[in-house]
């Protein structure tokens, strides 16, 4: 009895362990589920966070790509001058100018802004500083007398269109930061003043010449610099050719509106005799040839005004062109004294410390630190100069051929003109010939 009611007692236990231990197996597979349930619920969480980031992230690219990016864009760019408008009175009128920068292939990607003469000065002047080497496309020059007149402004506005698609086409210029300010900025002058500021607090370094990345780029061969010094003898002797040329123009303006004048009085002249001629048929010869004379005057003096301008504004741009690439070379035979006073004082301080280690001086260490950083800054000196003159180089091979078909090109315009000014002239002569050997006397 006893073993039976052991056994009974060790099967119950046993019962009992398995029925606890089945219990809590079933209550870990419970909490394993639950847990699996929560990671789950986690990971799609998180999977969605991610998956929303992701379409906000693209959202703004979208946006972005919808916002005209002159960076971007650059080569694809049009920038067009027009609407000029006369502002204010007495000494402060000026005229303003209306800037179209938009996509080729997107009318609703432009930018539109308005801009007067000291605005594209301060373009220029900003350009200048912070590419030296690169000739700085022209600007027109100021005016003082008539510069409200339709024809000026015209001219003027056509100057400044070229002005900036040169820049825009240069492969230095386009990525300043200044041009996509001045194209973009509608709060530009609060950008200006701002930025004047900076220059005015701004403490000047000699040696604290930064380049823009686009100069790496671009390789020094050592025969860029004996070409800059047989090229630029060229543009330094046909700037007072050229000063010349605009005197002698002027002068020849001058005669010809004398010319003009007398012509014209001459006609006036003869009017006055043909109200007192009683005789038909000379009266016909005298009308005929007042008038005649008068479109003669005329052609002389307002046609040939016309063709003079022409003629003397583009000389003065050529003439524009040469003072600026000069200016051009002094900025980088700056940057080369530079150099070479950096390379003296290296010298010096190598000097220095050879002379130092011989006595054995505390200072070597010093002078060593001296030396190390003169070291530096020939060096930098060296590359800044080399990347300045390949750059002026590349400059000067593209301007110069255009300079030489340019002015070629102007003086062939304004023969050209004065041919055809000459031709009008002779038919109104052969025409009074004409009349006056069928009067029969």
């Amino acid at each position: 009895m006893t073993e039976q009611s052991n056994k009974n007692e060790n099967s119950e236990t046993t019962s009992e362990s398995s029925s606890s231990s089945g219990s809590d197996s079933e209550e870990t597979t419970k909490f394993e589920e639950v847990s699996v349930i929560s990671e789950q619920k986690t990971t799609n969480t998180t999977i969605m966070k991610s998956e929303k980031n992701i379409n906000q992230k693209k959202e703004k690219e979208k946006e972005k790509e919808k916002e005209p990016n002159l960076n971007t864009f650059q080569s694809n760019l049009q920038i067009s001058v027009s609407k000029p408008i006369s502002r204010g009175s007495g000494r402060n009128k000026f005229t303003s100018y209306q800037i179209k920068t938009k996509l080729k292939d997107d009318k609703e990607k432009e930018f539109v802004v308005t801009r007067r003469y000291k605005d594209f000065l301060w373009l220029h002047n900003n350009l200048y500083e912070d590419f030296p080497g690169v000739v700085i496309p022209i600007l027109p020059g100021k005016k003082l007398i008539s510069k409200f007149k339709e024809r000026f402004v015209e001219s003027r506005r056509a100057k400044f269109e070229i002005f900036l698609n040169r820049i825009k086409v240069h492969k230095l210029l386009h990525s300043s930061p200044y041009f996509k300010q001045f194209l973009e900025k509608d709060v530009f002058n609060i950008f200006k003043s701002q930025d004047n500021k900076k220059k005015k607090n701004k403490k000047s370094n000699q040696d604290n010449i930064i380049l823009n990345e686009a100069y790496k780029n671009i390789n020094f061969q050592p025969s860029d610099l004996e070409y800059i010094q047989n090229v630029i003898k060229r543009w330094e002797t046909i700037i007072p050719f050229l000063k010349e040329i605009l005197n002698e123009s002027n002068r020849f303006r001058n005669e010809k509106e004398i010319i003009g004048n007398c012509i014209t009085r001459l006609g006036g002249t003869i009017q006055k005799l043909k109200k007192s001629e009683k005789d038909n048929q000379f009266r016909d010869m005298e009308n005929l040839f007042s008038k005649k004379i008068a479109k003669i005057g005329d052609l002389v003096i307002g046609d040939f005004e016309t063709d003079h301008l022409e003629f003397n504004d583009s000389i003065q741009d050529h003439l524009n062109l040469s003072i600026a690439v000069i200016n051009s070379e002094k900025t980088r035979k700056s940057v080369e004294s530079k150099y070479k006073i950096a390379t003296e004082y290296e010298k010096y301080t190598k000097g220095k410390v050879d002379k130092a280690k011989k006595l054995k001086s505390k200072s070597v260490v010093a002078f060593e630190k001296e030396y190390k950083k003169a070291t530096k800054r020939r060096k930098d000196l060296k590359n800044k100069t080399e990347q300045i003159s390949a750059v002026f180089a590349n400059e000067l091979k593209v301007l110069q051929r255009n300079q030489e078909r340019g002015i070629s090109n102007t003086f062939l315009l304004f023969s050209q003109a004065q041919f055809t000014l000459a031709k009008r002239s002779t038919k109104c002569w052969d025409e009074i010939v004409t009349k006056i050997e069928e009067i029969k006397i």
